[in-house]
C-alpha cells in the first residue's frame, strides 16, 4: 500500500474523538507488518495534531478546565498536574509550547544570563 493511502487511513481512523473500529480491523487484517508500522506512525501524528496537553502546578478547577478546552475547539484537551512547575501552566499543542510557568520563567532568565 502506498504511503499516501496509509496516511489517509490514519487520518480517518479517529472520528469524533474515538477510533473507527472498522478501519482499525481493516488495517490489522489487510496491511503488511511494514505498512502497519507506517500506519501507526501516521496515526500517532494524527492524534498529536488533535490533542492539547495542559500541565499545571496545581489541579485546575473544573471551570478553568472548561475555559481552557473551549480555547481549542475540536481538539482533545488533557490535563495533568506537574508539581515541578511551581506555579502557572504549560500548554502543548502539536509543535507549539506556551509556557506560562514559574519554572519556565526562571529557566529562561538563567539562559539569558548565561548568554
Amino acid at each position: 500500500m502506498q504511503s499516501k493511502d496509509i496516511k489517509k487511513l490514519a487520518h480517518h481512523t479517529i472520528t469524533g474523538g474515538a477510533v473507527n473500529k472498522a478501519i482499525a480491523e481493516f488495517v490489522l487484517k489487510n496491511l503488511s507488518r511494514a505498512d502497519v508500522k507506517n500506519y501507526l506512525f501516521y496515526l500517532k501524528k494524527e492524534i498529536a495534531l488533535r490533542t492539547v496537553y495542559v500541565s499545571s502546578a496545581q489541579t485546575l478547577e473544573v471551570d478553568d478546565q472548561k475555559k481552557l478546552a473551549e480555547m481549542f475547539p475540536g481538539q482533545d484537551t488533557r490535563f495533568e498536574t506537574d508539581n515541578t512547575l511551581a506555579a502557572g501552566i504549560v500548554i502543548r499543542t502539536n509543535d507549539t509550547i506556551m509556557d506560562a510557568s514559574l519554572k519556565g520563567t526562571i529557566e529562561a532568565t538563567i539562559e539569558k544570563l548565561r548568554n
